[in-house]
């Protein structure tokens, strides 16, 4: 399983600049589904035109190698 998080920029309900998060998870499977959770996240960050400070996809689980 994958973690991806995504912080951008926005407005509050006082119309005052705030970063705020939003994350999905992914099962590493089908890539498709991942450019989904990302175009997404740049589509329509939480909602609303934000702009992306950052984006990871990080694994959520232990990995042995």
């Amino acid at each position: 399983m994958y973690a991806i998080v995504h912080h951008y920029l926005t407005f509050d309900d006082q119309d005052r600049p705030a970063v705020e998060v939003e994350s999905a998870d992914w099962d590493g499977v089908d890539p498709d589904a991942l450019l989904a959770i990302v175009r997404g996240c740049f589509d329509a960050p939480g909602g609303g035109s934000g702009t992306t400070v950052s984006l990871t996809v990080s694994l959520n689980e232990p990995t042995f190698l």
